[in-house]
C-alpha cells in the first residue's frame, strides 16, 4: 500500500512531459532574472553591506538565496496551472497548509544532535572578528539555506518521491532511489559526503512517508546546513577542490548513530501527537 503523500501525484494532470514544461519554465525564469539582479540588486546589496568585512564573500550566497525564493514563488503559482493540483500537495497529504509543528520539532531535535556531531567531528569552530561579522553571516545563511533546503525538499522529498512513486510500487524502493539521487547531488564534496547525504536522505525520506509530509524533513535539512555553514565549515572553500575518496569512518559512524537517534525520536514524536513540545498555536 502506497503512502497517501505519494498518491497525491495521481491528482490533476501528471504526464511526464508536464515535468519538462515546469523545468523549462523555471530555467527561463532564472535566465530573465539575471539582468535585473546583476544590474540593480547586486550593486545595491554591495553598497548596503559594504561596511561589513564579510559582505563581498557572502554576497553570492545572498543573491542566490534571493534567486531560490523567487523560484519557489514561481513554482507556487505555476505548479497548480501546469499540474492542476495544489502546490501544497507537494508538501503534505492533506495539501491545505504548511504544518509548523513538525518543522519546529525537526529543527530543534536535529539541531541539538547535529551540533554535538559537528563538535565531535571538527577540530575548529569558525572564528568571527566581531558581532557584526557573525550576525551578517548568520542573516545571509538564514536567507540562503531557508530557500536552498526548501527548494531541495520540494524537488526531492516532494516532486521526485511522487513521480517515482507513480512508477515504483514500493515505498522502500522509492526511498532508496530518491536517496541515490540526493547523494549524487553532493558528490562534488567527496565520497564521504555522498555516503553521508545518502544515509541522511534515507532517514528523512522515511519520516516524510511516515508523517505524510515534508515539513519535518525541511526543519531537519535547514538546521543541518545552517549550523554547518555558520559555525563549522566554509562551503565555498570546498567548491572546486579535487574529488576526495577519503572516508573518516569515525565521523561517519557517529553520524549514523545520530541519524538513528533522530529517526526513533521523530517517530516517537509523530506517534505521540499529544506531546506539546515546540507546538506553535495559532492566535
Amino acid at each position: 500500500m502506497k503512502a497517501a503523500f505519494i498518491e497525491n501525484s495521481r491528482q490533476g494532470r501528471n504526464k511526464w512531459y508536464l515535468s519538462i514544461v515546469l523545468l523549462i519554465t523555471c530555467y527561463l525564469f532564472i535566465g530573465l532574472l539575471n539582468l535585473p539582479l546583476n544590474k540593480y540588486v547586486i550593486p545595491f546589496l554591495r553598497q548596503l553591506l559594504g561596511s561589513a568585512n564579510v559582505a563581498e564573500e557572502h554576497l553570492y550566497s545572498l543573491v542566490t538565496g534571493i534567486y531560490f525564493w523567487l523560484l519557489i514563488l514561481l513554482i507556487f503559482f505555476v505548479f497548480p496551472k501546469i499540474h492542476q493540483r495544489s502546490f501544497f500537495s507537494l508538501i503534505n497529504a492533506k495539501h491545505s497548509k504548511f504544518r509548523w509543528r513538525p518543522f519546529v520539532q525537526g529543527f530543534f531535535v536535529w539541531g541539538f544532535l547535529a551540533l554535538g556531531v559537528n563538535l565531535l567531528g571538527y577540530k575548529d569552530v569558525i572564528g568571527y572578528k566581531n558581532l557584526q561579522d557573525f550576525t551578517t553571516v548568520l542573516a545571509v545563511n538564514i536567507i540562503f539555506f531557508s530557500a536552498q533546503t526548501f527548494l531541495e525538499e520540494l524537488i526531492f522529498r516532494g516532486y521526485l518521491i511522487q513521480i517515482i512513486g507513480r512508477i515504483v510500487h514500493s515505498s522502500m524502493f522509492v526511498n532508496f532511489i530518491v536517496s541515490i539521487f540526493f547523494g549524487v547531488l553532493h558528490i562534488a564534496f567527496g565520497l564521504q559526503s555522498l555516503l553521508s547525504s545518502f544515509l541522511f536522505s534515507l532517514v528523512v525520506n522515511a519520516l516524510v512517508l511516515k508523517e505524510e509530509g515534508l515539513e519535518r524533513a525541511y526543519g531537519i535539512h535547514f538546521v543541518n546546513n545552517l549550523l554547518l555553514a555558520t559555525f563549522f565549515a566554509n562551503i565555498s572553500e570546498h567548491i572546486g577542490q579535487n574529488f576526495s575518496t577519503h572516508i573518516n569512518w569515525t565521523e561517519l559512524l557517529i553520524e549514523v548513530g545520530s541519524l538513528c537517534v533522530l529517526l526513533f525520536a521523530s517517530i516517537y514524536l509523530i506517534s505521540n501527537k499529544s506531546i506539546s513540545w515546540f507546538r506553535i498555536r495559532a492566535r
